[in-house]
């Protein structure tokens, strides 16, 4: 009997560690939750980040922003605030909320794309262009910004001068244009993004149009600062062999769906809180201009012009004499890289040369 209690004791040792490590992985996984993750999936959120679809960010990060000092929009509430951006004098908390809003809903999908492509790849690509897109508009909005130096979940880090923010967007830019051209000239009908891509629906030949005109536009930006970098890099971007937008058909838009925010813009237009900036209603109507009737609604008010805007700063247009709206559709949120005319333009007037590429900007 003695010898008898050691092997069953043994034995049942050996069947409670089967028993234990047999199905060890099943036990201890989450069966509500992948494990692994699509990385197709999380460019909903960048390009839903690129074109500020949600109402408040479509607000306090277009109209507030952008609109005012781009002569194009004007807010016309106070907020029951007295400090605002477009009379310069900006209530910290929102001028924080732009930030803040940008970096904790894009950088968290990007790095998660970072990290499942191991930092390689078309998808990755892809994932850089769209954070490039997003942190010039920071850059344009704020000047110095963290970029080098940011990390997954490490956002509070040292801060980048302007000139090694912007030259780093580039580099990010010539790395995505060279791996898709590389991918297009070796299999043009390549195609993997067919739905998650709401802007091109995964046509990167106009993705690498996009990026180049994006990088015309960063040129543009910087060259009072470093002139001859800048004519460098504009160049480079019209004489790449998929060049820039220069055509109606690779306009960026977010085509949203019902499954999504409708176009943020037509929300606050509904609402009444944002009108045409009285900049380029006056510039338009002393040209005369045909697109009037589709970039805005006719004022009430008598007088020479039918197109009425509103200057920056001043609250409470509230009556119809001012209801100079755009016209914003719903299912549609146009991303701030569309067609390259004025980039292009002002790429003539600092004399940037085309050299044999140069092309009729439609």
């Amino acid at each position: 009997m003695k010898k008898i209690t050691p092997i069953i004791c043994s034995v049942l040792l050996v069947l409670l560690m089967c028993n234990c490590t047999g199905k060890f992985e099943e036990f201890n996984s989450n069966q509500y939750q992948p494990p692994v993750l699509n990385s197709r999936l999380l460019f909903a959120q960048l390009i839903t980040c690129m074109s500020s679809t949600e109402e408040n960010p479509s607000q306090r990060n277009i109209t507030f922003w952008a609109g005012p000092f781009g002569g194009m929009l004007t807010p016309t509430s106070s907020w029951s605030r007295s400090q605002h951006f477009y009379t310069y004098n900006v209530d910290d908390n929102w001028n924080k909320w732009s930030v803040d809003w940008y970096f904790k809903n894009f950088y968290p999908n990007y790095f998660s794309i970072e990290r499942f492509t191991e930092g390689s790849g078309h998808y990755y690509a892809l994932a850089k262009i769209m954070r490039v897109h997003i942190m010039q508009i920071i850059a344009s909005m704020q000047g110095p910004l963290p970029y080098t130096q940011v990390q997954s979940g490490q956002y509070s880090v040292r801060y980048d001068n302007e000139e090694t923010a912007w030259k780093a967007m580039m580099d990010d830019l010539d790395y995505s244009i060279d791996v898709l051209t590389s991918l297009m000239n070796t299999d043009s009908s390549f195609n993997e993004l067919t739905t998650e891509d709401r802007i091109y629906q995964g046509d990167y030949k106009k993705w690498i149009k996009f990026a180049n005109s994006l990088k015309l536009r960063i040129a543009i930006r910087i060259s009072n600062a470093v002139p001859e970098y800048a004519k460098e890099k504009a160049e480079e971007a019209v004489a790449h062999p998929y060049g820039v937008m220069d055509s109606n058909e690779y306009d960026a838009y977010d085509n949203i769906t019902t499954t999504n925010y409708k176009n943020g813009l037509a929300s606050v237009n509904s609402w009444g809180e944002v009108r045409a900036n009285a900049c380029i209603v006056s510039f338009m109507n002393g040209y005369q201009d045909p697109r009037r009737e589709a970039y805005f609604t006719k004022s009430s008010a008598s007088g020479d012009y039918d197109y009425i805007g509103v200057r920056s700063g001043i609250q409470g247009i509230t009556t119809d004499l001012f209801y100079c709206q755009g016209r914003n559709k719903d299912t549609h949120a146009d991303i701030q890289c569309s067609r390259s005319s004025f980039p292009e333009s002002r790429r003539c007037i600092k004399g940037m040369d085309y050299g044999r590429n140069r092309r009729r900007v439609l």
